[in-house]
């Protein structure tokens, strides 16, 4: 059996406990189509309160806020609900991870997977150096991953490790079988923004440290994603879903972008430009919120 096939013929091992959990709560305290409503509420409830609670690991509440509500409340929130409760506990992990408390960060990752398999990409990450950063090592890692994606080279044939994890198995044979038409252009300009602020902030990472201490494992959690986009990108649609993942970060990460300029007013400047741009990329270019109508 080839390409996503697979994933509907076994439910128990593709499918998250969420799936199964979540709708038995909804079907005891509610009558149909109710107990329906009350699952999408829960799980709405929980991305945001997730993600709203990992907002104090940043810098600037106000930021961090104005670039959830301008991409990920669109994209998570109100489309890809189960990766959106996921990412806000994810984001919760970076406390944890950075202090070494390996029980607290397993839990997190745990918790996590029980709304999306995925979460597990980030256990990698307790094994970072989290007070210290390699500028030379991860600027190396932004330009690797287009000279790869520009050489065409297959890293997981290489390495050998879609053989040792089955989705990833079938995204290749999907990719190969024609049976995804969604592709990733690794030029495209949030992927620029994402190079540029990486590129500035690793740059300055002893300095910004000093008002965020998470920001060398957000900074090197976010060139992860940009390496997973552009290495990855002949896989594009494994790319793009693992990239988003862990881009997540960046609502912590560009806010600390205050603090490179010596008027704060530029750095807030930026971030709000990032932001509307990333509103009118959802609202209009990808046309995410067109299919949704109000109530009244």
């Amino acid at each position: 059996m080839s390409g996503f096939n697979y994933f509907t013929s076994n439910r128990v091992i593709f499918y998250e406990p969420c799936f199964y959990f979540i709708p038995i709560i909804g079907k005891t305290l509610f009558n149909p189509p109710y107990d329906l409503y009350a699952c999408f509420t829960i799980f709405a409830c929980l991305g945001v309160y997730f993600k709203l609670k990992s907002f104090q690991l940043s810098n600037s509440f106000f930021l961090t806020m104005l670039l959830y509500g301008s991409s990920y409340f669109i994209l998570h929130e109100m489309t890809q609900i189960r990766v959106g409760i996921a990412t806000g506990i994810l984001l919760l992990s970076i406390k944890p991870c950075y202090n070494r408390n390996l029980k607290s960060f397993i839990l997190h990752i745990l918790s996590a997977c029980f709304f999306h398999y995925s979460s597990i990409v980030f256990f990698p990450l307790y094994f970072l150096k989290t007070k210290s950063l390699n500028k030379t090592f991860w600027l190396f890692m932004i330009g690797l991953g287009y000279f790869l994606a520009i050489i065409n080279i297959d890293i997981l044939k290489l390495t050998h490790l879609s053989s040792y994890f089955v989705k990833v198995e079938l995204y290749t044979k999907a990719a190969e079988a024609h049976e995804t038409h969604y592709t990733i252009n690794i030029y495209n300009f949030g992927i620029f923004i994402s190079i540029i602020m990486s590129i500035v902030m690793i740059l300055k990472h002893e300095m910004l440290s000093k008002f965020n201490p998470y920001i060398n494992l957000i900074l090197k959690i976010n060139v992860l994603s940009i390496f997973a986009f552009t290495a990855l990108s002949f896989l594009p649609v494994f790319a793009g879903r693992l990239s988003e993942l862990f881009a997540i970060v960046q609502m912590l990460m560009y806010p600390t972008l205050i603090y490179v300029f010596r008027e704060k007013f530029v750095g807030y400047a930026i971030v709000i430009v990032i932001s509307f741009l990333n509103f009118w990329n959802f609202f209009y270019h990808s046309k995410l919120v067109f299919p949704y109508s109000v109530w009244w």
